[in-house]
């Protein structure tokens, strides 16, 4: 790989990592702290120090105690996202995956929105904000 290559790949991977902590990050920690205030005690991990990137927000179910998560995995080596999302209660685990193109504000809206309302009942308030009703 020449040098020119190599630059244009670090960039690659420094905007890519810049964009998890600058605008996907601040969502996940709004909808943690807001499932929070509403009973599901939730908390975000983030990992961009290496490959893949990771972000994911743990929340503990308040009914069963156990540990439900949605995580978004970025590979920028394969050109591709994966999202998850684990249900403690079934012991499911669903996964999409998509061209690292597709990691947009909207995709990831969708991902935490489906995964409060659909494992914990809970509508947040940042979504309905952010989206008009129909979302």
């Amino acid at each position: 790989m020449s040098y020119n290559e190599q630059a244009i790949e670090n960039k690659h991977y420094s905007d890519l990592a810049r964009r998890l902590e600058q605008y996907i990050a601040p969502v996940f920690q709004q909808a943690a702290e807001q499932a929070s205030r509403q009973g599901v005690a939730s908390q975000v991990q983030q990992d961009t120090t290496g490959l893949p990137y990771h972000l994911a927000v743990h929340a503990i179910h308040p009914d069963s105690g156990k540990m439900n998560h949605y995580r978004l995995s970025a590979h920028p080596l394969e050109n591709r996202v994966t999202y998850e999302t684990h249900d403690a209660r079934s012991g499911e685990t669903w996964q999409e995956v998509a061209p690292l193109a597709a990691l947009n504000e909207k995709v990831v809206d969708t991902g935490l929105e489906a995964f409060y309302r659909e494992l914990f009942g809970l509508r947040l308030e940042l979504f309905s904000r952010r989206h008009p009703i129909g979302f």
